[in-house]
């Protein structure tokens, strides 16, 4: 992924997007290698096409024949071309026979999603997680990343309520020093997290209620803040903060990111019940 990241137009992809193509291109590399014949003479081959709007990868391999999307789930696992991986991180997957050589066409798009597909997205990746045991480090760093991707944000944070401290401890962040998080702790009520945690309720803060706050959080304004909620219970809060291309953020925005939030909120109730 560092080849295309260094292309010009490329070097701001998305770290949502980087995860899916590697994901895409290793096990569709890996599957190449073990079921398809690959060696010196026959090797694997990789395309890969850059447009405005996609990504195209294209890769070759000279095994047996196989079904792109098996009829059964079963089919689909114990088939061992991890299939279904590559189905979830790319947009769309076309599989064709050109003589004796597969070629797995897979397209990843660059073009806004609406909302409403960002929020389906969002509920079948979260659930894939849950289903998997993920440890929680890492649904909450996927959570931000998707966040990043889908309002096109630099910068996210991630803070969860510490239930012995009884204070938000950032656990995740997106664009921040790695050991920012060790020294964000926020009392319910302070700030602006502390505030949307305390209210309960979303917000778009152009200004800062605080001018000390920025300096404290590290975290800037304009920025949307929405508190995980579920039923009458909060978790945590999410911030949303520099929107790349130096557009603004958007009430729309707020009602968006608190649906998400509160997506993130039920995974975290329902991973505790299945301790």
């Amino acid at each position: 992924m560092r080849w295309i990241g260094a292309q010009r137009g490329y070097q701001h992809l998305s770290p949502l997007i980087s995860q899916d193509l590697r994901i895409a291109l290793q096990e569709s590399l890996a599957n190449a290698f073990q079921h398809g014949c690959c060696h010196q003479q026959r090797p694997a081959q990789v395309k890969i096409g850059l447009t405005a709007k996609k990504i195209i990868l294209e890769v070759f391999d000279a095994g047996p024949p196989y079904l792109l999307r098996p009829k059964t789930t079963m089919a689909l696992i114990e088939h061992g071309r991890g299939l279904g991986l590559i189905l979830q991180a790319m947009d769309r997957c076309e599989l064709k026979r050109r003589g004796q050589v597969n070629t797995l066409i897979m397209v990843k798009s660059l073009v806004p999603k609406k909302n409403i597909d960002l929020f389906v997205e969002l509920i079948e990746r979260l659930n894939q997680r849950l289903r998997e045991r993920r440890a929680v480090a890492d649904l909450y760093q996927f959570f931000l990343e998707f966040i990043g991707y889908a309002f096109n944000v630099n910068r996210a944070s991630l803070m969860i309520l510490e239930a012995k401290s009884q204070q938000l401890q950032m656990v995740a962040s997106l664009g921040y020093k790695p050991n920012l998080m060790q020294k964000i702790v926020v009392k319910p009520g302070q700030g602006i997290a502390g505030r949307v945690f305390s209210k309960g309720k979303a917000e778009l803060m152009r200004h800062a209620p605080n001018p000390r706050y920025q300096s404290e959080a590290s975290l800037s304004v304009p920025i949307v803040a929405s508190p995980l909620k579920i039923g009458e219970e909060t978790l945590g809060v999410v911030n949303i903060t520099d929107r790349r291309g130096g557009m603004p953020l958007k009430s729309e925005d707020i009602k968006w990111l608190y649906a998400m939030a509160s997506q993130l909120a039920a995974v975290i109730k329902i991973r505790e019940l299945l301790k």
